[in-house]
């Protein structure tokens, strides 16, 4: 019955997916604006690629510490060099939760040195 709902809720209430593509591009920009590589998906799963395991499970570790929950996805779900930390983006996440996970990612690649700036 709850999958019934929700996909009502996206007909009688489309504001819901606007919100969502909102945050979707406004997290996703903000990633890359700060030089991180989000890949070209175009959905509301946003994926970090790290590349280095040891880098992704210890930037997962301290996003979680930040109390921002992340999977960090590595071998053998995908290639050893294609490791990441992947996100789901909702359309009840606020501004400024977006802003602490943008904040919380430039704070962790200062430490691991994540992008290639």
């Amino acid at each position: 019955m709850g999958i019934l709902k929700a996909i009502e809720l996206v007909d009688e209430e489309p504001e819901w997916r606007t919100k969502l593509w909102d945050n979707i591009n406004y997290l996703k920009n903000g990633l890359i604006e700060r030089g991180f590589d989000v890949g070209t998906t175009a959905s509301a799963v946003i994926p970090v690629k790290v590349g280095d395991i040891p880098k992704t499970l210890e930037a997962g570790r301290l996003l979680l510490k930040a109390g921002i929950y992340t999977n960090p996805i590595m071998y053998p779900a995908v290639s050893k060099k294609y490791a990441r930390i992947r996100m789901n983006v909702m359309a009840t996440h606020t501004k400024e939760q977006l802003d602490k996970v943008l904040n919380a990612f430039t704070d962790i690649d200062q430490k691991l040195q994540l992008t290639m700036k």
